[in-house]
């Protein structure tokens, strides 16, 4: 937004890579400020196969 806001000539690929992230963008300052506070949401998607519990650990899929 700042970027934005001052006609830098990197908003436009600043704006091209968070096009290409996962996740809602925040739509305002606040939004974005309140996010850069908290930080997004803890998730965990990666690293997790090996621990579902399913087969045993060396076994063949």
């Amino acid at each position: 937004m700042a970027l934005e806001e001052h006609r830098s000539p990197y908003s436009d690929i600043l704006d091209a890579v968070c096009h290409t992230l996962p996740g809602p963008r925040p739509s305002d300052r606040a939004a974005a400020r309140r996010l850069a506070r908290t930080g997004p949401p803890p998730v965990e998607t990666v690293g997790l196969d090996p621990f579902s519990g399913s087969q045993p650990q060396g076994a063949r899929r």
